[in-house]
């Protein structure tokens, strides 16, 4: 699990064969973006975690790999004029 002053993301389970099917738990701190905040699943897909404009407090997605790999999957808050880091947690499939 990756922790910060902005956010925390965890996932469950961390590793695993393919295909693996991972739940990712993270906040914003209750901390609001203007666009929102998405996760990248380190593999090219992103989703939104939380909707725009209202406080990001602990939700979950779940997200399949279906590929062998290490990925890093991130949480940002999207804003003006981008996006800010929130938090990182890396999952291995095999």
């Amino acid at each position: 699990m990756s922790q910060s002053a902005r956010g925390t993301l965890s996932a469950t389970p961390a590793g695993g064969g393919a295909p693996l099917t991972v739940a990712f738990t993270g906040h914003a701190n209750g901390t609001t973006f203007f666009g929102g905040v998405m996760i990248a699943f380190g593999d090219g897909t992103t989703a939104r975690f939380c909707p725009p404009g209202r406080g990001c407090r602990e939700t979950t997605v779940s997200h399949t790999y279906k590929a062998a790999g290490r990925y890093t999957a991130s949480l940002a808050g999207a804003g003006e004029p981008g996006q800010t880091p929130l938090a990182t947690v890396t999952v291995t499939v095999k």
